[in-house]
């Protein structure tokens, strides 16, 4: 039990003129003293550095032992320790019914002086050199907030003067405790305020990079009533589009907590079934604060089979047009705030954004197929044409073969051996003709490589080539009078794995091309080498050149400058041969300065 004694006041005889000059300037230099603290004090906004500072200043200005405060919860049941000096910690709690000085200071509002050598037994946070205690009630608007344990050593402390003194740096320093509690109270509540609208605006600037971001429509309405409950807590998110013609809202995305919903994404609800009518109608969100007062049979359905009771309907405007509804449930009625109201308006701008977004997506997706079943339209239109053309010149060379023929059997007819000779080896030259020809238009058209294919050294095969054309670039070529010089620089290369008689004919189409190019004679030169890990042959002539706008068409079927003298197949056909031995041909020319064939 805490042993209390009454206020022991010391009695002394009277007082001198000089003792009484003494006493009046101590009392002055006292009041002055409790004047700066209480000034330093109520200069401090931060409630845990006042309290701490008015501690020390009892302990240091005033000349205490120790000082201990205390100040009341929330609830004014407790007095929880909050300051101390000297090193001892005061008791953490003291239930404010209880009796401690502490306690008994605020049920009494009054000053209250212990005996500590009673009560060290008890509470061992009392300093030891403290004989004494008093414990003096914190009072604001009339009421305790808290109480001021303060020891000393010296019993004659507990004077007039002393007790004076204390009493008016008590007063006053509960009222600035109060303050300051206030003030703190509502600078949390409008740091929490901000911090909160804080919060809600990233979550805007998120939602609003996200809709910039996905251009994919549902992912990005995914997004958007994923993170809402972010920002305004609540049991369910949907967007739905809205088709103004067929009066109907299309869920398109849902984020629900629980396990139980009664709508899925691309569930229909008719307009007029949902308070979503006068949001749109209005162009303003619609908020219901108790679905048990709404009578439409959408509200039914949230009510009694998803135990909602409060929603907000968001247009989702473009201008005059609305395209959506975002719609935001909670399991309370009247539970939506001004505040979430307010943000939920700040978003409608940027979901207008995403729709939009998604929108334009789907048309840029819809032209691009479009666009891509009109290329295909092209493509077979120009295929169609290829196999015109082809059927044409395959048409006109066999009618020009089977002319010579049936013109030569009608010879072998007249029965002149001779001449029946002659005409056998020109049926048999056509023939060999019209089947090269077939060959030619199955090599282009071939898609797969020969299955037996041989290890060919490309330099071998390059050398072979010049002597087996020579009867066309040194014979016929001498006998109009004009001189071609073949030259070979063919440097030894690995083997390649392919088809021998492929390759011999890409390079024989080549040798016979630059041929045809030098009419008056000039230099052809073959060349071959390692490159980046390649194996390449190259023939080089000092023709007329390509110009770039036939450079740019050589490889295409059927294209041709050799007017009568072509069927336009070769190169493209060389050039299918070598794709398909992963290889490459590709030509580097210019008008009067010859060409180069790899």
């Amino acid at each position: 039990m805490t042993h209390l004694t009454k206020p022991r006041l010391i009695q002394t005889s009277p007082l001198s003129s000089s003792g009484a000059n003494y006493r009046r300037r101590e009392r002055a230099d006292q009041l002055a003293t409790v004047l700066r603290i209480i000034n330093q004090i109520s200069r401090i906004r931060a409630l845990d550095a006042l309290l701490e500072t008015l501690a020390e200043e009892i302990h240091v200005s005033l000349g205490y032992a120790s000082a201990h405060i205390y100040l009341t919860d929330e609830s004014r049941l407790v007095l929880r320790a909050v300051a101390s000096i000297t090193g001892f910690e005061p008791h953490d709690e003291h239930l404010i019914s209880g009796s401690s000085p502490a306690a008994l200071a605020c049920q009494q509002s009054c000053l209250i002086f212990s005996d500590t050598f009673a009560e060290q037994a008890s509470i061992s946070t009392y300093p030891n050199e403290a004989v004494a205690c008093a414990s003096i009630p914190l009072i604001s608007n009339r009421q305790a907030i808290g109480a001021i344990e303060i020891f000393t050593d010296d019993p004659s402390r507990w004077r007039s003067a002393d007790i004076e003194a204390l009493m008016a740096l008590v007063k006053q320093s509960a009222m600035i405790i109060e303050t300051s509690q206030r003030n703190s109270t509502e600078f949390d509540q409008l740091y929490a305020a901000l911090q909160s609208r804080a919060d809600q605006l990233a979550l805007v600037n998120e939602i609003s990079t996200a809709v910039s971001a996905n251009l994919d429509q549902h992912a990005a309405l995914q997004s958007i009533v994923t993170q809402m409950p972010r920002a305004v807590p609540c049991q369910r998110v949907s967007l739905a589009s809205y088709d103004a013609e067929r009066q109907i809202l299309t869920l398109r995305a849902l984020w629900f907590m629980g396990a139980k919903t009664t709508v899925d994404v691309g569930s229909e609800v008719r307009l007029d079934e949902t308070e979503a009518r006068f949001a749109i109608a209005s162009g303003y969100l619609h908020y219901v604060s108790d679905l048990s007062l709404s009578p439409t049979t959408y509200s039914y359905r949230l009510l009694s089979n998803e135990f909602l009771r409060s929603l907000v309907h968001v247009p989702i405007m473009s201008g005059d047009e609305c395209l959506g509804v975002l719609s935001l449930m909670r399991s309370e009625p009247n539970s939506f705030t001004g505040i979430d109201l307010a943000l939920l308006n700040s978003l409608s701008p940027h979901i207008a954004t995403a729709f939009r977004n998604a929108s334009l997506y789907t048309q840029a997706q819809q032209a691009y197929s479009e666009l891509a079943m009109a290329q295909e339209h092209t493509l077979q239109t120009e295929r169609l044409r290829a196999i015109g053309e082809m059927a044409s010149g395959v048409a006109h060379d066999f009618n020009n073969l089977l002319a010579i023929i049936l013109g030569h059997m009608e010879l072998m007819k007249s029965g002149d051996a001779s001449q029946s000779e002659r005409s056998r080896r020109a049926v048999i030259q056509a023939a060999q003709d019209g089947a090269q020809t077939v060959r030619r238009i199955q090599e282009f058209v071939r898609t797969n490589p020969e299955q037996h294919s041989t290890y060919v050294n490309l330099a071998e095969l390059g050398d072979d080539v010049v002597h087996l054309t020579r009867p066309r670039w040194h014979s016929d070529m001498i006998g109009k009078g004009v001189v071609i010089d073949v030259r070979c620089d063919l440097q030894p290369v690995p083997n390649v794995l392919g088809n021998s008689t492929e390759l011999r004919e890409v390079v024989t189409n080549l040798i016979l091309n630059a041929v045809d190019a030098m009419p008056h004679g000039g230099a052809l030169m073959l060349t071959s080498g390692v490159e980046d890990g390649m194996v390449w042959l190259e023939v080089a002539d000092s023709g007329h050149g390509i110009p770039p706008e036939v450079r740019a068409r050589i490889f295409e079927p059927f294209y041709t400058t050799k007017a009568n003298r072509g069927t336009g197949l070769g190169l493209a056909v060389s050039r299918s041969i070598a794709l398909r031995h992963n290889g490459e041909l590709s030509v580097e020319s210019e008008p009067g300065r010859g060409s180069r064939f790899r």
